[in-house]
Parts: structure tokens; C-alpha cells; sequence
């Protein structure tokens, strides 16, 4: 090793030795110095090296674009699945029981987090995920705590339906599937927004009421046909999802 660090510095023309040109850390105790790759933090400086600098740079909008409340839940890539489901909610913290006495409290908050979010099958793992990873453990058993999850959820179901204008509540009540009412109300929640139309992306839609992308399509098809969305911008492969308005 030391005959190609040699070599190497012949190449470049420079010495070889601290300070100077340092091929291989300091061997110190059989440890020696870390190696600090190209671009990366350096802890003494607190900065970045020029190469990372320049390639994030490049990366980065001029702008970045404002969210809009509640949209960003139908972008791109937004899924539930196995212990991930959580990222359907604004955080995991909030709905976490972390102390004796707060499992109902929590349960409820799980719940109002869930309603307009995904369908009861997506949200009713989330309670069992909540009881089992709960420290400390309830007091509850778990056939308790989905039995209060059942109760919170119809609860806050039947006060959606209030909430529904006699023009939707007449089109919600045409409905003939589950799937069609859970996907009601999801897509309602994410035209709440200050804009006229939101985005719909299927795979979103489909993950949150544990149906197919096809069938998803096929819901958003329908939907348009019954005049519940109308689109008003085509999708944009591999960026944004095709924006719909809701007429309902």
C-alpha cells in the first residue's frame, strides 16, 4: 500500500506526509483519523463540502411550491400499509398512549384523525397497532379497545352524514357499495380546500379503502358520470396526480 501511495504522488507531483498529502489516516493506536468523503459535513466547520453543495443546489426549485391544507394528502406516493399506516396521520405522536389513565382519550383523537382519511377496514388496524405498541400497557384488553373504536367510529360517521348538503346527502344515498361511500367521503374531505378543484390519485384513493388502483379508477369514472367530480386538469405522468372538482 505504501509503494502505490508512493506512486500516487509521484503521479500528481507531491510529497506524501501529513500536512502535505495524506493518502492513508494517521495510524494512531491501530485506529487512525476517519476519512471524510467528498461533500460531506465537516463537524469542524460546519459545513458541507462543495460537491454536496452544488449537486442539492441543482436539485432545488427556485421556489418551493406552499402546500395547500389537505391536498397533500392525495399526492403522489402518499399509501398506508403494515406498520405504516400511520403516515395517513398529521403525527404518530399525538395518537400514541404514553402515560396511564389516556387510552380512551387517545382512542378518540386516533379516531377523528382516521374518519375522513380512509375506510373503517384501513382505520380499525390502527387502534390494534395503537393498543399493542401502548406503554404502558392498558388496562383495557384489546376486544375493549376496538369494541370503543367500533362505538367512536359510527359516532363520528353518523355526524359526517349531518354535515352532508341535501344535494350530497342525495347522491351519497345513491351509492350502492361500501367502497363507493368510504371513497364518498374520502375525496369530499380532500376538495376542503381553498382551491376549486384537488387532486385524486387512484393509488392513494385505492390504499385507503384497501381496494385496487383499477377499481379506484373505476370509482373516480363513476363519480364523474353521477356528477359528483367533474376533472378539470389531466394527469401529468410521474408528477401530479389529474385534478377534479367536486360538484356534488
Amino acid at each position: 500500500m505504501d509503494a502505490l501511495a508512493q506512486t500516487s504522488g509521484r503521479q500528481i507531483e507531491t510529497q506524501i506526509q501529513s500536512g502535505v498529502c495524506e493518502i492513508f489516516p494517521d495510524q494512531c493506536n491501530g485506529i487512525g483519523h476517519g476519512i471524510r468523503a467528498p461533500g460531506t459535513w465537516n463537524p469542524k466547520s460546519g459545513e458541507c463540502g462543495l460537491i454536496l453543495h452544488e449537486t442539492v443546489t441543482k436539485l432545488l426549485p427556485a421556489q418551493l411550491p406552499a402546500a395547500i391544507p389537505k391536498e397533500r394528502n392525495a399526492f403522489l406516493g402518499t399509501s398506508s400499509g403494515t406498520r405504516e399506516e400511520f403516515q395517513i396521520l398529521p403525527s404518530r405522536e399525538i395518537f400514541s398512549i404514553t402515560a396511564a389513565g389516556t387510552r380512551h382519550a387517545k382512542l378518540l383523537k386516533l379516531v377523528g384523525g382516521l374518519c375522513l382519511q380512509c375506510g373503517r377496514e384501513v382505520a380499525r388496524k390502527l387502534p390494534e397497532l395503537q393498543h399493542t405498541e401502548a406503554d404502558p400497557a392498558p388496562v383495557a384488553m384489546l376486544t375493549e379497545h376496538l369494541a370503543d373504536f367500533d362505538k367512536a367510529w359510527a359516532g363520528m360517521q353518523r355526524n359526517w352524514l349531518r354535515k352532508l348538503t341535501p344535494a350530497e346527502r342525495i347522491k351519497f344515498d345513491a351509492l350502492t357499495t361500501d367502497n363507493e361511500r368510504e371513497a364518498f367521503k374520502i375525496v369530499r374531505n380532500w376538495s376542503q380546500t381553498n382551491s376549486p378543484d384537488c387532486y385524486v390519485h387512484c393509488r392513494t384513493l385505492g390504499d385507503r379503502i384497501r381496494i385496487t388502483l383499477q377499481s379506484a379508477a373505476d370509482i373516480r369514472r363513476r363519480f364523474c358520470a353521477r356528477g359528483i367530480l367533474r376533472k378539470t386538469a389531466e394527469y401529468v405522468p410521474h408528477q401530479w396526480s389529474a385534478r377534479y372538482q367536486w360538484i356534488a
